[in-house]
């Protein structure tokens, strides 16, 4: 998950009060009275904390944020350094994958340690696209081990496809207990479940 708080904001030298502030991997979100700004990661020129403010800077900023201390040093540092999808995604040396659908070819190099069945996978992962395929993913989540986790990845804000309370009803129904989200990439989203009794 990303970070998330509410500060007095001042964009190019103009307090504009206090607004909602959220920054994830791909983008800073600023959302006050009159202000709606979203800062994608590429157009971040740079980010600092001192004082409790933290700056950022960007094509039409300076945007200074009132976080305090130590959450302005903490927000700088996941700016300049964003976590990799594998470390999201909980993928460290040596932990075991298994993973079933079409996946990016960068996934490939970031999760190279495979394993041939699920049951020896210390992470399971799996593609779906449409509703039926939920049956799929609960098939192969009970096959991993009781501390084991599956991800399930679905395309993100489309009407036509599985959408995100249709895979949590789905898999809480089937005994599984969803710990996190994150985005898997720039077109879908990454649910992780665990055996109920296993949290």
């Amino acid at each position: 998950m990303g970070l998330e708080a509410t500060a007095k904001v001042t964009l190019a030298g103009k307090p504009i009060g206090e607004a909602k502030v959220q920054h994830e991997g791909a983008f800073l979100l600023i959302r006050g009275a009159a202000h709606r700004v979203k800062i994608p990661a590429a157009d971040l020129k740079g980010a600092s904390a001192a004082n409790g403010i933290l700056r950022v800077e960007f094509a039409e900023g300076p945007a200074e944020i009132d976080l305090g201390d130590p959450a302005a040093a903490k927000w700088a540092d996941k700016i300049l350094n964003p976590p990799t999808r594998a470390s999201k995604l909980g993928i460290k040396p040596g932990t075991t994958i298994y993973a079933q659908g079409k996946f990016d070819r960068d996934f490939e190099t970031e999760a190279p340690d495979r394993v041939a069945t699920p049951a020896k996978a210390d992470l399971l992962l799996i593609e779906i696209t449409h509703p039926p395929e939920l049956a799929d993913a609960i098939a192969l989540g009970r096959k991993m081990h009781a501390k084991a986790a599956i991800w399930v990845v679905y395309p993100k804000g489309r009407k036509d496809t599985v959408n995100e309370m249709q895979v949590l009803n789905a898999m809480r129904e089937a005994g599984f207990t969803d710990t996190k989200v994150c985005g898997f990439n720039a077109t879908h989203t990454a649910l992780r479940f665990v055996h109920r009794k296993a949290r």
